[in-house]
């Protein structure tokens, strides 16, 4: 039976919960929470005083990063003790909870990578090549990824020997070479075949990073059967997004029996849909009532038809299309303002409120006739989108242009070191900004 295994845990909060999915079924087959801490133990030992019988929940203290290996090995043990074995888990490469399971309950069980793990770590290993190859855009990127995830979903099915040939004409196909190339491939099914995913649609011409996306692909190709199942643990994630929604990370309820309560619930809700609410009340808590009824009716039919819509071909390219929209955004964002988060920011020497632009100058190329060239230029207390302008000036042959405007906020020392205009200096002649314009205009409409 194949599952999947994964647990989520609060930072700052010592909490911990960890669910088996089926894999088929994609139903919820078993949970389990770990607490490092109960309110009432808490508040009586903070007194000196013992405890009086309540229902404590506190059933860990050891590591949080321990919780994920201890809870699978538990879940495992609960299925062996209802006659079930689980011989198949799918998960990260992140966690040793496999070694503990073979350890303390299976020995033979087998173990398949998550298919969105290895994308994402495909991902970063990509990001490092950039560095190096600047053929490697993001688009590149993009299209390498998609072109991974069509060779592995369409070869899942079949047996290690189809998965590995498939991986290897990834790289191939991007570079023209076809004839090795799955059904994932529209090569010769179409006329004038280009490439959706690569720039203007052309191969990629670069042999070394031929060489070196080879090399990424290299761990996988030669042992496809770690993802021959095309497993992944995205609904493990539903399920999480249920619980956390139910237990706020902004609320404490982890030190109570609560939490306990509120896994139980989103576990119902994730396999049952909202209708639990109603089955609950009717045989354990109240008599039925018809509003309740439908109102549990609506949110399954609203969760069923957002589940079918995201799964729509439309939805996808919708998600694609965004998340390019949000790239570009973040790439525009870095480009005027600098970098503000990344790895080992602070131990770049470089100075991080500077923002790097190319040496080398744009050519101007002016139109032939009767042109007269004007150049404008305007000054700013500092780099990045909250600046003021401090200056603004055009010039066009001998004739010039130049006006200050005092900011509202200080001038950084960076542009002081450039501009040399301090909001100190108050002997230079201001106006208001609108004045500053009024009079550009002016300058160039009877100069020129």
């Amino acid at each position: 039976m194949n599952y999947h295994i994964t647990s989520a845990y609060y930072v700052l909060i010592p909490i911990g919960v960890g669910h088996v999915i089926g894999h088929e079924t994609k139903r919820c087959l078993d949970y389990s929470t770990r607490v490092k801490a109960c309110k009432k133990c808490s508040h009586y030992a903070r007194l000196g005083q013992d405890a009086p019988a309540h229902d404590c929940r506190k059933n860990w203290d050891k590591s949080s990063k321990a919780m994920e290996a201890d809870i699978a090995v538990e879940l495992h043990t609960h299925a062996g003790n209802s006659g079930i074995v689980y011989s198949k888990v799918i998960g990260d490469e992140d966690s040793s909870s496999i070694y503990h399971i073979r350890k303390n309950v299976n020995p033979n069980i087998e173990k398949y990578s998550d298919l969105s793990h290895i994308k994402r770590s495909i991902s970063r290993r990509l990001e490092e090549l950039k560095k190096d190859h600047k053929e490697l855009t993001e688009m590149v990127k993009t299209d390498f990824i998609k072109n991974f995830s069509y060779a592995v979903r369409q070869n899942c099915s079949g047996s290690d020997k189809d998965m590995r040939p498939a991986l290897q004409t990834v790289v191939e196909h991007m570079f023209g070479n076809h004839q090795e190339c799955g059904q994932w491939c529209r090569y010769g099914k179409v006329d004038n075949y280009k490439h959706s995913g690569l720039p203007h649609g052309k191969d990629l011409i670069s042999d070394t990073l031929r060489r070196a996306l080879h090399d990424v692909l290299l761990p996988f190709a030669e042992n496809p059967q770690k993802f021959i199942i095309g497993g992944s643990t995205q609904a493990n994630e539903s399920l999480n997004n249920v619980v956390w929604s139910k237990a706020p990370k902004c609320r404490n309820y982890n030190m109570s029996e609560s939490f306990d309560y509120r896994c139980a619930a989103s576990v119902l809700q994730f396999n049952e849909g909202v209708s639990y609410v109603h089955t609950v009340c009717t045989k354990a808590l109240s008599p039925r009532k018809e509003t309740q009824d439908s109102h549990c009716t609506r949110r399954d039919k609203r969760r069923h038809y957002h589940k079918i819509y995201k799964q729509s071909r439309k939805q996808k390219k919708q998600r694609i299309l965004l998340k390019k929209e949000r790239k570009r955004k973040d790439k525009t964002s870095d480009i005027k303002i600098g970098p503000s988060y990344k790895s080992d920011l602070l131990n770049n020497e470089e100075d991080l409120t500077e923002i790097r632009l190319e040496t080398d100058a744009p050519t101007v190329s002016l139109p032939e006739g009767n042109v007269t060239p004007i150049f404008c230029d305007i000054e700013t207390t500092r780099l990045g989108y909250n600046a003021e302008i401090t200056q603004l000036a055009a010039s066009c042959g001998d004739k010039k242009f130049a006006k200050y405007i005092v900011p509202n906020g200080p001038i950084s020392p960076e542009a002081t070191t450039i501009t040399g205009l301090e909001v100190e200096v108050i002997a230079v002649i201001t106006e208001p900004f609108y004045y500053m314009d009024i009079n550009l205009m002016q300058f160039l409409v009877k100069k020129y």
